[in-house]
C-alpha cells in the first residue's frame, strides 16, 4: 500500500481522502446466495488534495474505483485511486497542482499542456468493461484501462490506434443484441472545437465504423441514447469559448437562449445521413432509453427548462433557479 498521509489537511465536506484499501470478509447484513461469484465495480470522484484556489466544482476530484468480490457468500473490498498523469503529478508534488475545471490556463505552471489537456483527466465518471477489458471513463480523454483484479491503472486506451477522437464520452452505450459499443467523443479535436466523432466497436474491441461530424455550436455532450437503427445525440446550452478560459473560469457556462438541437444518425450512416431537430433552450444532461417505431426515433430523458446544477454559471448573469433545474419527462 502507499502511504498517502502527508500533504494539507480541509475537513468538512469535500474533504480530501487519501487511502487505498483491502477490507476482506466485509459485514452482510442476510445471506448471499452461494451461487454468486462476480464483482460490483464503481467509479467515483474524491478530492487527493484541496481543489486548487477553492475550487469544489464536483466534477473535478480525482477518480477512485472501487470493487466489492462477491463469492462463496463472502465480500471483499477493494479500493483504489486512478493514476492518471494528473493525479501522479499531485502526489509528486504533494499539492494540486492543477485549477478550475477542464481550464489548463489555471494549472501551475509547467503543467499546462495546452495542446493536450486531456493530461489533466481525472477519469472519475464511470466504468465499464468491453472487449475483454475494463475501463474508468471520464469524457475529457481516452478511457483508462484498469486491471479488473488488482485495479491498477494500466493507462489510457485508444482500441489499438482505431479511436482517433481525443476524448471518449463517460455513457458508452452496449447493444444487448449484437454486444457492439456505441460511444462517441465531442471537442473531439481538441479542446473548444465543435467536433462530434461517433464510434462503433466490435464485442473483440475493434473500431468497426466512425462518422465525423460538427455540432451548431460547442457544447457539453455528456449522454446520448441509441437505438436498433439510430443514434441520439442532444446538443444544449452548455458552451465555452477560448476568452472564458483564459480569465480562469471554468470549462462550461450555461446560455439559456441557446436553443437545444437533437442529432439523428442511422447506425450503419454516415455524416451526409444526419438529420437535425432544433428545439427551445433546455438542459439534456442524461438520458434513459430511446427506441425506434416506424419513420419515429422515441427518446426518454429527463430534461430541465435551467441548469440541474448551481455551480455552474448562466452566461447572462442569472442566478441559480431550482424551479428551472428541475427535470420532467
Amino acid at each position: 500500500m502507499v502511504d498517502f498521509t502527508d500533504g494539507p489537511a480541509q475537513a468538512g465536506f469535500f474533504s480530501p481522502e487519501r487511502f487505498e484499501a483491502n477490507i476482506f470478509d466485509c459485514e452482510v447484513e442476510g445471506t448471499i446466495p452461494s451461487n454468486i461469484d462476480g464483482a460490483f465495480v464503481r467509479v467515483g470522484g474524491s478530492w487527493f488534495y484541496p481543489g486548487k484556489n477553492g475550487d469544489t466544482n464536483p466534477f473535478s476530484p480525482e477518480g477512485y474505483i472501487s470493487s466489492f468480490r462477491i463469492k462463496n457468500g463472502i465480500v471483499d473490498y477493494k479500493g483504489r485511486w486512478v493514476k492518471t498523469p494528473r493525479f501522479l503529478n499531485n502526489l509528486a508534488h504533494r499539492r494540486q497542482l492543477y485549477g478550475k475545471y477542464r481550464n489548463p490556463y489555471t494549472n501551475e505552471e509547467g503543467f499546462q499542456n495546452l495542446d493536450q489537456p486531456y493530461l489533466g483527466t481525472v477519469q472519475n465518471t464511470a466504468p465499464i468493461a468491453h472487449g475483454g477489458k475494463m475501463f474508468a471513463l471520464k469524457e475529457d480523454a481516452h478511457p483508462y484501462e484498469i486491471d479488473p483484479n488488482t485495479l491498477e491503472t494500466l493507462g489510457p486506451w485508444d482500441f489499438d490506434g482505431q479511436y482517433k477522437s481525443q476524448t471518449f464520452t463517460a455513457h458508452p452505450k452496449i447493444d444487448p443484441i449484437s454486444g457492439d459499443m456505441v460511444t462517441f467523443g465531442y471537442e473531439a479535436s481538441g479542446s473548444l472545437t465543435n467536433d462530434i466523432w461517433v464510434y462503433t466497436i466490435s464485442p473483440q474491441g475493434k473500431v468497426v465504423h466512425e462518422v465525423r461530424f460538427q455540432a451548431p455550436y460547442l457544447s457539453a455532450i455528456h449522454d446520448f441514447a441509441i437505438t436498433q437503427k439510430h443514434i441520439i445525440i442532444p446538443v444544449f446550452g452548455w458552451v465555452s469559448d477560448l476568452e472564458r478560459l483564459q480569465t480562469g473560469k471554468d470549462h462550461w457556462v450555461n446560455d439559456t437562449n441557446a436553443p437545444t438541437y437533437w442529432a439523428i444518425i442511422p447506425r450503419d450512416g454516415d455524416a451526409n445521413d444526419i438529420r437535425w431537430f432544433k428545439g427551445a433552450p433546455q438542459n439534456i444532461v442524461h438520458t434513459l432509453n430511446a427506441h425506434t417505431e416506424g419513420n419515429k426515433v422515441i427518446l426518454e430523458a429527463p430534461i430541465a427548462n435551467g441548469c440541474p446544477f448551481p455551480w455552474i454559471e448562466n452566461l447572462d448573469g442569472s442566478p441559480w433557479s431550482p424551479q428551472s433545474a428541475a427535470f420532467t419527462m
